[in-house]
């Protein structure tokens, strides 16, 4: 059944001029009770210095509207005996819980609203200014790829990127920031890098944490950029009322990067089923869309990969030949920690050492013949591999067999759907590979597809499960081989 939208008339109790400070609040009835406080308080004056949490809420029924209406409101009992009042006490429960389908049209009042005594009226709470972290030195602009992701946010206002470990979501997310304050100065950009369930349930949720770790103010024009956002899949309340009902907020945007997330149109958080269109999900590779805005991923094009190589490793200090170059590309799909890894690791090499002295340049064909690929790949074992070793599994993980299945039919097939494995171990490994970032997902023909990030992930997988000969690049790596 879907949600019906509630209209729901709302008094601060007690009150001199009841008919003159109600408000109106809109919401549907799906919503939470916690919801239902956030935007009471949002919307009336009164509740600036005073914390949503902190609200008591009662349920009217059988008020007469007439003219008496102060006058019976002075007779309520806020004590629980009075049959006239029921109190939303718990804040997770669904608004519909408390309503069903009653005739609001009949009620004057829907909802009484109490505030605790205080023993002194709090001081009001500064805006804290939201810290935005520094990008990195010699950093790839990336224009293009952050000018289309910032179109799909202006359009669909909630925005999933999802990449496995070490793809650029942390840099990336930096970037559209920084391009967000240039295009609207006036908008508030919150940083949020990390999700702590238990300091957001000690702020008494994620209003109360925004508002008061990171400055949010309601009413505002914010854009909230929210990082390792696959910490939050735990708290379904942001979910659902926050990234779910964004829509009805205009002064709201988020953009969530996580490292792993169903590519699926509705994915389920903690209960609740969340539908996020296909236009607005970013993967790490550019698909275009039916909203006819530019296509977009997390992968590096070919010109992003010639920019980082021109700040990074330019010609007057490394001697990396185009024809190698090109072949790192390839095989790391844009993965710029796989670049990343793949360049530093070459720059570790004896063959590189020899050749720099000599004014010569590393070509791919020189690498074929004097790279060993067992001890390339075995680099990554070591701190040499970087950032890239976060999205492999250790040797360790593979001598699971329920995991090695899964590696195995990967590499057998190129990818694997949730039907190919039936048995209970099997699934529940496919979901780790998943949920760690060993295996990325994008869904094909409505159907979830899992596989490779790049080809550099499947050479690691494929030396560190099967075992490979010293052999040279030259030689394809196939299990069937």
């Amino acid at each position: 059944m879907s949600a019906k939208k509630l209209r729901l008339t709302c008094l601060v109790w007690p009150d001199d001029e009841p008919d003159e400070h109600t408000i109106e609040v809109k919401l549907y009835d799906n919503e939470t009770v916690a919801c239902l406080k956030d935007t009471i308080k949002d919307k009336h004056r009164r509740f600036a210095d005073v914390y949503a949490h902190d609200l008591v809420l009662w349920k009217c029924s059988g008020l007469p509207d007439d003219d008496n209406l102060e006058q019976t409101l002075k007779t309520l009992q806020f004590d629980g005996s009075d049959v006239r009042l029921v109190r939303l006490a718990s804040t997770r429960r669904q608004i519909s819980h408390y309503f069903g389908d009653q005739d609001f049209s009949k009620e004057p009042i829907h909802i009484l609203v109490e505030l605790p005594a205080l023993e002194s009226r709090p001081r009001k709470r500064l805006r804290i200014a939201s810290p935005f972290p520094d990008l990195p030195p010699n950093r790839v602009e990336r224009s293009e790829t952050v000018s289309a992701i910032y179109q799909k946010l202006l359009l669909h206002r909630f925005i999933q990127v999802r990449g496995t470990p070490a793809s650029g979501k942390s840099t990336l997310a930096k970037l559209l920031g920084k391009h967000i304050r240039v295009q609207e100065p006036h908008v508030h950009v919150i940083w949020i890098g990390v999700w702590d369930l238990d300091d957001v349930a000690k702020c008494g949720g994620w209003s109360s944490y925004l508002k008061m770790r990171n400055g949010w103010i309601p009413g505002e024009d914010t854009v909230f950029i929210f990082d390792e956002a696959q910490l939050s899949y735990k708290d379904g309340r942001l979910w659902n009322e926050l990234f779910k009902g964004i829509h009805d907020y205009p002064d709201r945007r988020a953009i969530a990067f996580v490292n792993y997330g169903s590519p699926a149109p509705f994915i389920d958080i903690q209960g609740t089923s969340i539908f996020i269109a296909p236009e607005a999900r970013v993967s790490l590779r550019p698909t275009a869309h039916k909203d006819n805005l530019p296509a977009a991923g997390l992968l590096f094009t070919s010109a992003e990969f010639d920019e980082l190589v021109s700040k990074q490793y330019p010609d007057s200090e490394y001697h990396f030949d185009r024809s190698f170059l090109d072949m790192v590309f390839e095989s790391t799909n844009g993965h710029v920690g796989a670049m990343y890894s793949y360049l530093n690791i070459i720059l570790g090499s004896e063959s590189y050492r020899e050749l720099k002295h000599s004014g010569q340049r590393f070509t791919w064909e020189l690498y074929q013949k004097e790279v060993s690929l067992v001890w390339f790949l075995h680099q990554f074992e070591s701190t040499v591999g970087g950032v890239f070793r976060r999205g492999l599994p250790l040797v360790d993980d593979l001598k699971v067999p329920a995991v090695a299945r899964v590696f195995s039919s990967v590499l057998r097939n190129g990818f694997v759907q949730d039907a190919d494995f039936t048995t209970e171990d099997n699934s529940s490994a496919l979901q780790l590979c998943f949920s760690k970032g060993w295996l990325h997902t994008d869904y094909v023909d409505n159907k979830t597809h899992y596989f490779f990030p790049s080809l550099l992930h499947r050479w690691c997988v494929e030396w560190r499960l099967c075992g490979l000969s010293d052999t040279s690049f030259g030689q394809t790596i196939s299990l069937d081989s």
